[in-house]
């Protein structure tokens, strides 16, 4: 992870693109025997960002899927594995079968479990999300309400995505009307973002 946010797209694609029909394979290996159940959901998170960086969407919901019917099984519920899963699970399915009650219990799922554990880079990631469901949605009123408490974890605890939460505030207040502010807070969003732009490309 730390490789991928850190080298230029072009130059980590071409190192892990090879690695695609890779993972398919294992993961088919693995579907053989039940005894391969944690195997399978390792597998399966490990190739998140090969899928998300590929922009093989629906693979990544479809492969999402299995793995999450696995983890009662696998003894994997509640841990970090199904936090990354049901994460990814609620984006996938947002963008690939529609705005589906699913994808925000998975992502609510998510949520709780990063509250648990305290991790803050899962907290942005499900609030960002579910606030994106919301918007869509026309649940305005709760959008901003989601992404408000993204940016308040920004704020305390994750300065660098503070830029991320101004764009989704920004975006919001869009939604609702509020047009006099969203302009500066666009503009004070690119001030704060100093991130390479293939960084940028992968929010």
């Amino acid at each position: 992870t730390v490789e991928w946010s850190q080298s230029a797209a072009p130059q980590w694609a071409s190192v892990y693109g090879r690695y695609l029909d890779d993972l398919r394979g294992a993961l088919a290996w693995a579907r053989r025997e039940t005894v391969n159940r944690a195997l399978r959901i390792r597998l399966t998170v490990a190739g998140l960002l090969l899928w998300n960086h590929f922009s093989h969407t629906e693979e990544c919901r479809a492969r999402v899927s299995e793995a999450v019917a696995e983890l009662d099984a696998a003894g994997l519920a509640g841990s970090a594995f199904e936090m990354q899963l049901k994460a990814w699970l609620g984006g996938a399915t947002m963008f690939t079968q529609g705005l589906m009650s699913q994808a925000m219990e998975a992502m609510e799922r998510a949520l709780d479990i990063a509250n648990r554990r305290g991790d803050v880079d899962y907290r942005v990631r499900c609030l960002r999300l579910m606030g994106v469901h919301q918007l869509f949605c026309g649940e305005n009123d709760a959008a901003i309400h989601t992404i408000s408490r993204l940016a308040s974890v920004a704020t305390a605890e994750m300065p660098s995505a503070i830029p991320e939460a101004e764009a989704a505030l920004g975006f919001a207040e869009l939604f609702t009307g509020q047009l006099l502010g969203v302009r500066q807070r666009l503009e004070r969003r690119r001030e704060l973002d100093l991130r390479d732009i293939h960084d940028s490309r992968r929010l």
